[in-house]
């Protein structure tokens, strides 16, 4: 029983590999993941390596064996890259966003690219950011009460 607990964790590692550190100019050879692997206490030989990229794209990730430089990366993701730049700037501009919440989605933001995208520093000015930490809150008190169809009004203060 732990065997196959193993087996699953290490599919799960690989996924999280490929997504983190691969690239097209990165890829991942079968030694890498599984030196990775035994970094996280999984051991694998190289064919478990090849079952589990194959599970994963029958699973329907888009894993692409490259020849050179050889190795595995993973192509499709959640977003393309100028999708998440256009979302980054969309943050840091929006002045409704915390400078806290604004920091905690650009990094979130950048994880979705994987370790080898550049997206080098993103910069904001906290000036003229709201300081309301309750935003997520609000936006789903906001969200829930159009879906219902309700009458929503706001009372907005301004500090100077």
């Amino acid at each position: 029983m732990a065997n196959q607990y193993g087996q699953k964790l290490r599919l799960l590692y690989v996924l999280k590999f490929l997504r983190e550190e691969s690239g097209e100019d990165h890829p991942l050879t079968a030694a890498d993941l599984c030196d990775r692997l035994a970094a996280v206490h999984l051991t694998a030989e190289r064919k478990a390596i090849y079952s589990d990229i194959s599970a994963l794209k029958e699973f329907g990730y888009d894993i692409i064996h490259s020849a050179a430089p050889r190795g595995w990366f993973l192509a499709g993701r959640e977003f393309e890259e100028p999708e998440v730049f256009l979302l980054m700037d969309a943050v840091r501009t929006a002045k409704f966003i915390t400078p806290q919440k604004t920091r905690t989605l650009i990094h979130k933001l950048e994880q979705t690219l994987g370790s080898f995208a550049h997206t080098g520093q993103v910069h904001f000015s906290a000036i003229g950011k709201c300081e309301n930490e309750e935003i997520y809150y609000n936006i789903d008190r906001i969200s829930r009460a159009i879906a219902q169809k309700k009458k929503i009004a706001f009372s907005y203060t301004v500090r100077r």
